[in-house]
């Protein structure tokens, strides 16, 4: 693939960015939907999901539909001075929240260790049919990933998939891509 990583973030923000609100929101319902349907979404426990930042999936009715469910919810910190992702408990208390290093609304409370999640969504501004990702490059959901045994699940919008994307060594593959229209095993 002759495009850099750079080139393919700034193609995927304007597909991403490009969408209408109404057609952002319709396309998030069709995901969270078929999230809910996935055998590893059902048989967990502990998931780990996250606050949408600003045009991406939201998340908001998953994270309420899991905890009516009686599953604990988990939102990633960004620990910015160890250059990691945490994943700390959310019980839906949106007071609970702050805004982190990214401006992503993020949990206050303390972390758990990765291998206490075993199904876990995945952000990303592009995903190929292997389950690759393209994340913004700073690499904490891959270090996240490589640490925890957790299903893995990238959600993203139909128009950020892509045949193939140029992978690197530390790159992690989710187990699964879900779209608006599809299901991707990788």
């Amino acid at each position: 693939m002759d495009i850099s990583k750079s080139d393919l973030r700034q193609l995927f923000l304007e597909r991403r960015d490009g969408l209408e609100g109404r057609e952002r929101s319709e396309a998030s319902q069709k995901i969270i939907e078929s999230v809910v349907e996935l055998d590893a979404y059902q048989d967990s426990t502990d998931v780990g999901l996250f606050y949408p930042l600003e045009n991406e999936i939201d998340l908001r009715v998953l994270i309420t539909k899991t905890l009516e469910a009686g599953k604990k919810v988990y939102l990633p910190r960004v620990n910015s001075g160890e250059s990691r992702l945490e994943f700390c408990p959310y019980t839906g208390d949106i007071s609970d929240l702050v805004p982190g290093p990214f401006g992503i609304l993020e949990p206050k409370t303390r972390e758990i260790a990765p291998e206490q999640i075993n199904f876990i969504t995945v952000p990303g501004l592009a995903f190929d049919l292997h389950g690759h990702r393209l994340g913004y490059g700073a690499g904490y959901y891959d270090r996240f990933l490589g640490a925890s045994p957790a299903f893995s699940a990238g959600v993203t919008f139909d128009i950020q998939t892509i045949d193939i994307l140029p992978v690197a060594e530390h790159d992690i593959a989710v187990n699964i891509v879900v779209t608006e229209t599809r299901l991707i095993s990788s």
